[in-house]
């Protein structure tokens, strides 16, 4: 018996692109959209799923990518489908000890995203 995730994300090879498999359709379409982004130069540089220690060094989180766009502040992205509960707790953290803005993006339809939510990052706040 196949056993669907909890989550209904797709099978590897759908959210395989460029030879990298991604947590979600989603988050692999949103990464499509960067590249094309980058080729245009209105972003200069992605990393992937950097880790950003929030607090305590045990606090680790990954957000999907962290963006540095041509002519604005750098920000963090995260791809979401659904908010879990690991993840509320990783947002409040965020407010305390997140150095730049996460947007928070979800899809609208086949390579359209949208950003839901800005968390500000602390270093924002205090400019």
């Amino acid at each position: 018996m196949v056993r669907n995730n909890k989550y209904s994300v797709a099978p590897k090879e759908q959210r395989t692109w460029n030879g990298k498999a991604y947590d979600s359709k989603a988050e692999m379409e949103y990464a499509m959209v960067l590249d094309l982004l980058l080729k245009s130069g209105e972003i200069i540089d992605v990393i992937e799923q950097p880790i950003v220690h929030l607090g305590i060094r045990e606090n680790r989180y990954r957000p999907d990518f962290l963006i540095m766009p041509a002519e604005s502040t750098p920000y963090y992205v995260d791809v979401k489908g659904m908010e879990t509960t690991a993840f509320k707790k990783n947002k409040r953290l965020w407010k305390i000890y997140g150095r730049m803005d996460l947007h928070l993006v979800k899809r609208t339809g086949q390579g359209k995203f949208k950003v839901t939510e800005t968390v500000r990052g602390k270093v924002m706040q205090e400019i």
